[in-house]
């Protein structure tokens, strides 16, 4: 049965990694994208992990407490009875937990993501393979423009300035329909004095 795609908000929460090598970075190193306040545990880091900013990192063993105030933990090391007593740990108290490369024991899947400002797209295969989730990834970056991102926060900030402007939802639909259009004609290149005009009719 393949997973459903939930976006879950995880700005300032707790989020902690058990682990310090390669997988463990690579996955703080997509966490730090999305604001969410990360603690890594282990008793060696590798170099990459020392090279991220904004991470906490406490080099000594695992203590179980330090689960309990985390929102997801993902389990990472290279013991893999380790990280399933950390996934049975988490899974009892309700913790949302990612064991790696151990797709039973864990309550989320980690995609492979594509982000570009506010849009975002997570590819899973439901652990089956990981390596085709990373060629669809791969699809979806060389085939959306890079200017797309920056249209949505355009497009964002006309949408919530029209709300108080213009009464009817119909009439805010047909105007961001034509605004986006000019957008996308221009590759995002129109003027924010065109786009009022627009607005205006």
């Amino acid at each position: 049965m393949a997973y459903f795609p939930f976006f879950v908000e995880i700005k300032n929460r707790n989020c902690l990694i058990v682990g310090g090598g390669i997988v463990a970075a690579r996955k703080a190193e997509t966490l730090l994208n999305f604001g969410c306040n990360i603690t890594v545990v282990s008793p060696n880091f590798c170099e990459e992990i020392k090279q991220l900013d904004n991470i906490n990192l406490i080099k000594r063993d695992l203590k179980f407490s330090d689960l309990e105030s985390s929102f997801f933990v993902i389990a990472a090391t290279n013991n893999t009875g380790v990280n399933s007593e950390i996934g049975a740990f988490c899974r009892r108290k309700n913790i949302l937990v990612n064991v790696v490369d151990v797709k039973d024991e864990c309550s989320f899947i980690f995609p492979s993501i594509y982000k570009n400002g506010d849009i975002v797209a997570g590819v899973t295969t439901s652990g089956k393979s990981p390596q085709i989730a990373s060629i669809v990834r791969k699809t979806i970056s060389e085939n959306v423009p890079e200017y797309y991102g920056d249209i949505v926060e355009r497009l964002g900030a006309i949408r919530a300035s029209i709300k108080h402007t213009i009464s009817t939802q119909e009439e805010r639909k047909n105007i961001l329909s034509l605004v986006l259009k000019e957008m996308l004609l221009t590759e995002n290149k129109i003027s924010d004095d065109e786009l009022e005009k627009i607005i205006r009719g």
